[in-house]
């Protein structure tokens, strides 16, 4: 009875070794920041979209006063760490900065300041994130009009806003919090090259 099992033990981790045998090798995951691509945004062209950092919460804020923090949702601790570590990994990977703009929320702003020193307000870079709605429909549009604008020389705009419009814009997903949709500025208008995450800023 024994060496039947043993006989049968010895079979089966054969058919195992076999089928891993076969199985491919699954390759490694393609890092979104290419040496390509990171000596492209050296040079500047770009328009830079990203998602304002962490938040503790999803409560919705109050709209009345766009001025008035203590009424929004703010960027957590976490968070405040995660856009200043964008900011130093930008000064790092040497990425010249241009236009700063950013959505008149206090988390959006914040995330400018904290990563990059300075911030224009706009309100064309707040949106509502919802569907089918002729007003959000719009300002995505406009938004998609001033990435026409092409960068100061050498320089890359950026863009703090909330996780919808790239999306919109064809621009792969609804972005997470601190992450960045890359455009290449064109005379046609932007293309959309990738998405980066917060943590992805990193040498290739």
């Amino acid at each position: 009875m024994n060496l039947h099992v043993a006989l049968l033990a010895a079979a089966l981790c054969l058919v195992a070794a076999l089928v891993q045998a076969q199985t491919p090798a699954q390759p490694p995951a393609n890092k979104p920041l290419t040496k390509e691509l990171l000596e492209q945004l050296r040079q500047g062209g770009f328009i830079i979209y990203f998602r304002h950092g962490e938040t503790p919460n999803y409560k919705d804020p109050n709209e009345g006063n766009l001025d008035d923090c203590a009424q929004q949702r703010n960027l957590s601790a976490d968070g405040r760490t995660q856009v200043r570590a964008i900011g130093q990994a930008f000064r790092t990977l040497e990425i010249p900065l241009g236009v700063v703009r950013s959505s008149p929320f206090c988390r959006s702003a914040d995330t400018a300041r904290l990563a990059f020193g300075r911030v224009e307000k706009t309100m064309e870079l707040l949106s509502n994130g919802k569907d089918n709605d002729p007003v959000e429909d719009a300002r995505i549009k406009h938004v998609h009009n001033t990435m026409k604008i092409p960068p100061w020389p050498g320089s890359n705009t950026i863009y703090v806003g909330h996780g919808s419009p790239p999306e919109k814009m064809g621009c792969g997903h609804f972005l997470m919090e601190g992450e960045a949709a890359i455009f290449r500025w064109t005379q046609a208008g932007p293309v959309c090259v990738g998405n980066v995450k917060s943590d992805e800023w990193v040498r290739p």
